[in-house]
């Protein structure tokens, strides 16, 4: 896992960005390693992958609570 720009460990955090600008930071509350993502999300077609992480995400950090992340 990881490579290409993916991280070979799971992050505490993650952060999306949609049009250039931060939508939302989540804390990683835990991850699963699959090679099926279909065993996890069944909505997802049922097929092989190289194993990648499936996070499970805690809710979003409000933007007030940005700075605070740095903190930790």
């Amino acid at each position: 896992m990881g490579g290409s720009g993916w991280p070979k460990e799971p992050p505490n955090y993650i952060a999306f960005r949609y049009d250039g600008k931060l939508q939302s930071i989540h804390h990683i509350e835990g991850y699963d390693v699959s090679t099926n993502p279909y065993n996890i999300i069944p909505e997802m077609p049922d097929r092989e992958w190289e194993p990648h992480f499936i996070y499970t995400l805690g809710p979003v950090i409000k933007r007030q609570d940005w700075k605070d992340l740095s903190k930790r």
